[in-house]
């Protein structure tokens, strides 16, 4: 396998393990699944304009891009169960 596959299996590992502890937490808040897809959303967002912000250089783009990938791994499935009704 390569390298780089390697890399990105691990980031989108990292990102569904962050993704699922967030809604376990929020499921203990009695948040409903839309509901925790909303709040994890806008906390992407506003980590992206944090990082956007305060890092400077190219840094920066890559936080941004990551949050960015988060904030699209948790929309899609929503996305997809709402295509399906």
């Amino acid at each position: 396998m390569d390298s780089r596959a390697v890399y990105y299996q691990r980031v989108v590992i990292a990102l569904d393990y962050i993704e699922n502890f967030s809604r376990e937490e929020l499921r203990g808040l009695g948040f409903s699944y839309s509901a925790q897809s909303i709040a994890l959303i806008v906390v992407c967002v506003l980590l992206t304009i944090a990082v956007l912000s305060l890092i400077k250089g190219w840094l920066r783009f890559v936080f941004a891009l990551l949050f960015i990938a988060f904030a699209l791994h948790i929309l899609v499935p929503l996305l997809d169960s709402l295509a399906l009704v």
